[in-house]
């Protein structure tokens, strides 16, 4: 069997055989607000509203329990820190000179917490919009060849390596993509589109250098290493639980 066809036949699975990634570390995602954006550094006069002049600012300086990582912001203003610690963890961030930071209780393995860097009065402020501790099935996913996710409930952990494409079907899926660094090497890069007909789907960490095609509802990306992210918005459906 090949890697290609593996990676179809393995991903396509509901998993329920798989072993589970108890072990992975939780993964803290979000956004720079406009409002803190404008205060790192005032946009260019041909940059879109969300994005950083090309001078300006284009990472953030976080301590996760006094350990200092520098990440890269996306272009559209996302960014990823992989290997939280789980427990209580005290986030602190500089973002060109602005701070703030927050304690966060509980951290568990595998959970996903979702924050928003907002800005006023020179300060930085970490809203949590929200955590996800949901364990869903997952794997392992080793390139090359394309991936297709039609199960539900999925996380899917992509290696490093190039990949031909990606297709998601399924609701609820999370796709982490391999976000040691910012060297292309050591990064998960889908080569060819992304087509996503499934909801509530989530990239993290994944590379894409063709397009998206979105036709699924609550599809986000959050991106580092000054790559695109997107978000396709909530909608009035979000809440339903789709099967």
């Amino acid at each position: 069997m090949t890697h290609r066809t593996r990676n179809m036949i393995f991903a396509t699975l509901a998993l329920a055989s798989a072993a589970g990634c108890s072990g992975e570390p939780a993964v803290l995602v979000g956004r720079v607000s406009p409002s803190a954006a404008a205060l790192m550094q005032p946009s260019s006069a041909t940059a879109g509203k969300n994005t950083l002049a090309a001078s300006g600012a284009d990472h953030l300086r976080i301590r996760i329990n006094d350990e200092p990582r520098d990440v890269r912001l996306g272009s559209d203003l996302s960014f990823t820190v992989q290997e939280l610690p789980t427990g209580d963890v005290t986030i602190s961030i500089d973002a060109g000179g602005i701070e703030g930071s927050v304690t966060i209780k509980d951290v568990g393995s595998r959970e996903m917490i979702e924050v928003s860097l907002e800005a006023g009065n020179g300060r930085l402020s970490i809203r949590i919009v929200r955590r996800d501790r949901t364990h869903h099935d997952g794997m392992h996913v080793a390139p090359p060849g394309p991936v297709v996710i039609s199960g539900h409930h999925q996380e899917v952990f992509l290696d490093a390596g190039r990949y031909d494409g990606l297709t998601i079907s399924g609701h609820h899926v999370r796709v982490v993509g391999a976000g040691h660094s910012c060297n292309p090497a050591d990064r998960s890069t889908i080569t060819g589109n992304v087509s996503v007909s499934g909801h509530h789907v989530e990239l993290i960490d994944v590379d894409v250098a063709g397009r998206y095609q979105v036709s699924g509802h609550h599809v986000r990306a959050f991106a580092t290493c000054g790559h695109d992210g997107m978000d396709t918005g909530e909608r009035d459906d979000d809440d339903r639980d789709d099967d």
